[in-house]
């Protein structure tokens, strides 16, 4: 369950920068998540949309390898004399100078062979190494969610598995399974290939990658590379490397509750949020009007929800990628510290989960008991 999560924070936080980036305003988000385009519960299926632009991004290396970009380098090159048609000033100046090269012929020089100028594509160079990186980073993530399956069926990664291993095991799974076998044969051939395995030892940092002419603006290059910033390089857009997995969850407790309240009827002013260097989102004090009016105050780890005579506190759990029955163990004492100074009605710990009946004191933001959980939130105010 908890590399489910990680996947699923960073894509969410993903995609809530690039909401950003376009509009800063908390209605652009919820406009997104109401598109599809921005999604508040990770997939039944998680790997499969993954995977599907894995495959789209084979294709296009696919087609890389058939015509890839070359650099075009000249060369002097020995040739009989008859056959040097391409001659420059050092083609002349080298011909000239080399004296194994001339003959005498009735008492006069000349030359049997001639320095001439030759063209050649090389391979080696940026983008292709570029390339290269990228299926080792493939082959590398797809090794690791492989194995991630393998475990959840409970079996050693061994190849392919037969069609009637579904009979016994999740047949998605199985799927899904097989399916990564075939694309890791494949991306193992391609990083063979003369036009990648050349630059197999130029070094490129990938946390830095520079954009080059053709990695912008030729279609082929320009699609590995979008490729690779969407989808592998996590948690780096608007030039914020979050690792921090509470931070990530923060973010997504905080859109998840606000868009929660909104869509059982809630009006509020709209806000602008922005984000910390940390890549943590904050929101000013927002003003919910709907059957009872609330305020949403940001607090260090979560919000505080409040109305004319009570206050209600949603901490966001720092054990949101730890298993339920870890954060079981330790929420009483979160509690119990927040409502030592008797300042809140209610506290409740958030965290993302996918039972269906959360315990005790837990608000389970995430998967399929979010509305009851607001309601129950709402009640306590």
């Amino acid at each position: 369950m908890a590399d489910i999560k990680r996947d699923f924070l960073y894509q969410f936080n993903s995609g809530l920068f690039k909401c950003y980036s376009n509009e800063p305003s908390i209605v652009s988000v919820f406009e997104n998540i109401d598109k599809g385009e921005l999604s508040l519960c990770p997939s039944e299926n998680e790997y499969s949309g993954f995977l599907e632009r894995v495959n789209r991004c084979i294709f296009i290396i696919k087609k890389i390898v058939t015509n890839p970009y070359v650099v075009v380098k000249g060369k002097q090159e020995i040739v009989p004399a008859p056959k040097a048609q391409n001659v420059n000033h050092e083609s002349i100046k080298l011909t000239t100078l080399d004296a194994s090269l001339w003959a005498k012929k009735g008492g006069k020089d000349y030359p049997k062979s001639a320095y001439s100028l030759s063209s050649e594509d090389v391979f080696t160079n940026y983008e292709n190494a570029f390339i290269y990186q990228l299926i080792i980073l493939l082959i590398t993530r797809l090794r690791s969610i492989r194995s991630k399956i393998a475990r959840n069926l409970g079996i050693k990664v061994s190849g392919k598995l037969e069609d009637s291993a579904a009979n016994n095991f999740n047949a998605e799974q199985v799927k899904e399974y097989n399916t990564i076998c075939l694309y890791i044969d494949k991306l193992v051939r391609l990083s063979k290939e003369k036009v990648f395995a050349d630059n197999r030892y130029r070094e490129i940092n990938l946390s830095n990658v520079y954009i080059t002419d053709i990695l912008a603006s030729e279609k082929r290059y320009n699609f590995c590379y979008k490729f690779f910033c969407n989808e592998l390089k996590n948690g780096m857009s608007q030039n914020i490397n979050v690792n921090d997995y509470r931070v990530l969850y923060h973010n997504f407790a905080l859109i998840q509750l606000m868009y929660h309240l909104y869509k059982i009827g809630y009006k509020f002013n709209n806000a602008n949020y922005y984000i910390a260097q940390t890549g943590k989102i904050f929101v000013d004090a927002v003003e919910f009007v709907g059957s009872k009016k609330l305020l949403l105050t940001p607090s260090k780890n979560g919000v505080d929800i409040s109305t004319e005579d009570k206050i209600v506190r949603v901490e966001f759990s720092k054990s949101s990628i730890r298993t339920d029955e870890e954060i079981k163990k330790d929420y009483n004492k979160q509690i119990q510290k927040l409502n030592q100074n008797n300042k809140y009605s209610k506290v409740y710990v958030a965290h993302m989960s996918s039972l269906e009946q959360p315990f005790d004191g837990i608000l389970s933001i995430g998967y399929k008991n979010v509305e009851d959980t607001i309601s129950k939130l709402i009640e306590a105010l």
